[in-house]
């Protein structure tokens, strides 16, 4: 199977740091496609934009997939996808398709164009599968937000940030625990898997994120490995627990 370097390679002139971007949006979308219930794939336009070839692709594990099936080295014109090219020409995130039957399951898409600097270098496509319908819940509703604002960061350029992951080798999972904090800085929302102490502790490393505007050193689960102190940086145990956490601001 290709990798995702050889069909950038191979189908585009994009710079060294475009598709080093490209390669931390992959790295991290297992969270986007988990927080939005939905299949992610990354498309890049070929010959101006009237078709584009879907390079990698990543399914939900919280929701039923939309594509069973290989979607990667396919390709689809811009006529028969119009949401793809207008993502590209108008560099926002698009949702006026109505929903399609893709092998007999209603799909909803959503395309969000990833901007490199001033360009936009790819176009992420949102698909959801609407055969099971779901009940809305304060965890669904936190998923969804946090999101919807990091595809709008996405689109932006601001996410991933570029500051490499110190000790992580996946992309955290929505599953390892989610919190939310408003502008204020209060916890709007802490999913069940976290304790009062840990959902404390959190908060103030995700405090401090956004005071600053930027993500900051990567705090990621770290049960099998010592605890590493940098300036600035929380405690890593509390309550006998040892974790680490990603943290990011979410929103303009």
């Amino acid at each position: 199977m290709s990798t995702l370097s050889d069909l950038l390679a191979e189908h585009t002139r994009l710079t060294g740091d475009a598709v080093e971007h490209l390669q931390r949006v992959v790295a991290e979308w297992q969270l986007l496609a988990d927080m939005s219930f939905a299949d992610f794939l990354l498309w890049i336009p070929l010959a101006d934009a009237s078709e584009f070839l879907c390079v990698a692709q990543a399914r939900p594990t919280t929701a039923p997939t939309a594509h069973p099936e290989d979607v990667v080295t396919a390709r689809v014109s811009a006529a028969d996808n119009p949401q793809l090219r207008r993502a590209v020409v108008e560099g926002r995130i698009c949702r006026e398709e109505n929903p399609r039957w893709h092998l007999e399951v209603p799909v909803r898409r959503e395309t969000i164009p990833v901007r490199h600097g001033r360009s936009v270098v790819a176009v992420l496509s949102r698909d959801t599968n609407l055969a099971m319908p779901r009940v809305p819940s304060p965890l669904e509703i936190a998923y969804l937000g946090s999101a919807s604002d990091l595809c709008q960061m996405v689109a932006d350029g601001t996410f991933p940030p570029r500051a490499s992951v110190v000790g992580a080798d996946t992309s955290p999972r929505a599953g390892d625990g989610l919190i939310r904090l408003d502008a204020h800085g209060l916890v709007a929302y802490a999913s069940p898997t976290r304790s009062p102490p840990t959902t404390a502790w959190a908060t103030r490393a995700t405090s401090w994120a956004m005071r600053s505007r930027r993500p900051p050193a990567s705090w990621w689960p770290t049960r099998s490995t010592p605890p590493r102190s940098r300036p600035g940086s929380p405690p890593r145990s509390t309550g006998g627990t040892r974790c680490g956490w990603r943290c990011a601001p979410a929103g303009p």
